[in-house]
């Protein structure tokens, strides 16, 4: 089957989605790994629309950023990258965390315009995406597994549970039984990212590099948590979207900021009485 290559709507948004592939299946196996267990190399891609030049680390302190001790790269052709030298057991039980910088990191040769970050699933590094952050987000908030987070995602953007694993696949190369569904994912995917970084301009203003572990979490999972909330609704009442227009895109990226916004300092409240998270009971008051 002949397969279809999407060209991204709109190149100068944070339209990223960032992979990496497991390294069980393409790392070297002999030595010691940075922390423990035997050594391994994890290869991957960032994506939607290919992020070239973008930072990608293995995040073995969960703060949901790159540190400099961290095994680290920066994306190459079709957003793809190598972490070397990783232990087997810290790619079992940590994500890999992708850093956009928007004046740095491009998407066919244009600047994303715009920083945001995303991250991916522990022990799948196979593709990074906004829809394996948003999985990985409702995995740490509710306790669940990533095939119930993934289902639940699904729901909220209008995925078929049938069609809800390729919310941890590459979408941008998928054969023409896929492209109606891939379409409206590569562009989803857009929408997302311009209004993660859009509700990160709407927070008290901070400084990432002096930050405690737990107001990061606080307002990555404010942040993910509102847009999971309202992605929905605002899917539905655009109907059916001309996604080839740019603005299009962008109104719908307002619009999605918009109703995040009401809301989002109190959920930061929340979040930072809890040490970051959601809550004990793993999920929020539903005071929104």
């Amino acid at each position: 089957m002949q397969k279809k290559y999407f060209k991204l709507a709109f190149y100068a948004v944070p339209l990223l989605l960032v992979g990496l592939l497991s390294g069980c299946n393409s790392g070297s196996g002999s030595g010691s790994g940075s922390g423990y267990g035997s050594s391994m190399n994890i290869n991957g891609q960032v994506a939607n629309g290919y992020l070239y030049n973008a930072r990608v680390c293995l995040d073995l302190n969960d703060n949901q950023r790159c540190d400099d001790n961290e095994p680290q790269a920066w994306t190459g052709r079709e957003g793809r990258f190598e972490l070397k030298n990783v232990g087997r057991a810290q790619s079992e039980e940590h994500a890999v965390v992708v850093e956009v910088d928007g004046n740095e990191t491009l998407i066919g040769g244009v600047k994303v315009g715009r920083d945001f970050v995303l991250e991916g699933i522990p022990g799948q590094h196979e593709f990074v995406s906004p829809f394996t952050t948003m999985i990985r987000q409702q995995m740490r908030d509710n306790g669940e597994d990533r095939g119930a987070a993934r289902q639940h995602i699904a729901a909220r953007l209008g995925i078929s549970e049938s069609d809800a694993e390729m919310l941890q696949k590459n979408y941008l190369d998928q054969d023409e039984r896929q492209w109606p569904i891939a379409e409206k994912m590569q562009n989803t995917a857009g929408i997302i990212t311009r209004a993660m970084a859009g509700l990160e301009a709407e927070l008290p203003e901070w400084n990432p590099e002096t930050a405690d572990l737990s107001e990061h979490r606080a307002r990555r999972g404010a942040i993910l948590a509102s847009i999971i909330e309202e992605m929905e609704s605002i899917l539905e009442d655009a109907g059916e979207i001309d996604y080839q227009d740019p603005d299009n895109m962008d109104q719908l990226a307002l619009k999605l900021v918009e109703r995040c916004r009401e809301g989002l300092e109190e959920r930061l409240r929340h979040r930072r009485g809890t040490g970051g998270n959601n809550g004990p009971s793993g999920r929020e008051d539903r005071m929104l």
